[in-house]
């Protein structure tokens, strides 16, 4: 498979980084809605798991259906340019379960499902192994908003986080939770 020129260069920046033992800095990505977001997560993955620093995978999506798609793009047998062999990942589509990856390399939720976790068990999952957190989508974040109280112990923990997104604007010109912008004149910029 033919790598567009965002997943070439999540794949190349994770090999240098974590060849050069260097630190891993959280990645933002803006592409185009149909650019490839959903490879992102499956490259950067394999990348960081075997460079041993990470375990799992947590992946993000503002819908039940694109976390069926998700979990079906990351067990499909995908042979990558810049990756040796077909790489295939088992993960598990997860509300807000106890061991929610149940044995697989990770799980995949919805922004809803975490918002309406009371307990806090998506955190504990978190904190008791090293993941990669991708939010897909991540404008659907509104910076102090219920779904980044409900992110924030979630992204403290992670060992490695993508935000992808198709737009850095919301509809309503409200900031974007975990993205630095600078303020100036009344608004906010990247």
């Amino acid at each position: 498979m033919k790598l567009r020129k965002h997943q070439r260069e999540i794949l190349e920046y994770y090999r240098k980084t974590t060849r050069d033992c260097e630190y891993v800095k959280d990645v933002i990505m803006h592409v185009t809605p149909g650019g490839g977001k959903s490879l992102v997560p499956k490259i950067a993955f394999h990348i960081l798991k075997e460079a041993n620093y990470v375990d799992k995978l947590l992946w993000v999506v503002p819908r039940k259906n694109l976390r069926t798609q998700g979990c079906l793009d990351l067990s499909r047998e995908d042979r990558i340019i810049g990756i040796d062999g077909k790489i295939s990942y088992q993960i598990y589509e997860s509300t807000n379960e106890i061991d929610p990856s149940r044995g697989t390399d990770g799980y995949i939720t919805t922004y809803q499902a975490l918002s309406m976790d009371q307990i806090g068990l998506n955190a504990l999952e978190i904190e008791r192994n090293r993941y990669l957190v991708v939010l897909d989508e991540v404008h659907h974040v509104e910076l102090d908003g219920k779904l980044h109280k409900a992110l924030q112990p979630i992204m403290e923990h992670a060992q490695a986080k993508i935000l992808m997104t198709g737009t850095l604007k919301r509809g309503d010109k409200k900031p974007i939770a975990f993205i630095p912008y600078t303020e100036g004149r009344g608004s906010y910029a990247l």
